[in-house]
C-alpha cells in the first residue's frame, strides 16, 4: 500500500475514533452524573438502582473505553512499524500516543471517579435505610 493511502487510512481511523470516543465519553459522564445525583430524566431513583447503574452501565462503558483506546493505539503502533516513510510513521505514532494517553488518563480518572461514586452511593444507601 502506498504511503499516501496509509496516511489517509490513519487519518480516517483517527477521525472515526475521535467521534466514537466523544460519544462514549459523553455517555460515561452523563451516566456518572445520574449516579451521583440520583436523578434520571427528572425522576429520583433509589440507591439500589444507582448501584445497578454503576456496575452494569458506568463501569462496563469505562472499561470498554479504556480497552478500545488501547487496541486502537496498539493498531497505530503496528501500522507505524510497517510504514516506510518517516513522516507517515510519525503520524501513526502520534495517533498511538493520543489513544494510549487517553486510555491512561481514563484509567487514572476512572478509578478516582469510581471511588467517588462508590462513596456517594454508599451514603445514599445508608440514608434510605
Amino acid at each position: 500500500m502506498s504511503n499516501l493511502a496509509v496516511l489517509f487510512s490513519i487519518l480516517g481511523t483517527v477521525i472515526v475514533t475521535f467521534f466514537g470516543s466523544y460519544w462514549v465519553n459523553k455517555t460515561i459522564n452523563d451516566r456518572g452524573d445520574q449516579i451521583l445525583s440520583g436523578v434520571v430524566e427528572g425522576l429520583p431513583v433509589s440507591a439500589k438502582t444507582r448501584w445497578l447503574m454503576l456496575f452494569t452501565q458506568w463501569l462496563p462503558y469505562t472499561a470498554f473505553f479504556i480497552v478500545f483506546l488501547l487496541v486502537v493505539g496498539i493498531g497505530f503502533i503496528e501500522v507505524g512499524h510497517g510504514v516506510e516513510h518517516p513522516r507517515v510513521r510519525l503520524v501513526a505514532y502520534m495517533c498511538a500516543t493520543m489513544c494510549v494517553g487517553g486510555a491512561t488518563f481514563w484509567g487514572v480518572l476512572g478509578s478516582f471517579l469510581f471511588t467517588n461514586m462508590l462513596s456517594v452511593v454508599r451514603e445514599a444507601d445508608r440514608e434510605q435505610e
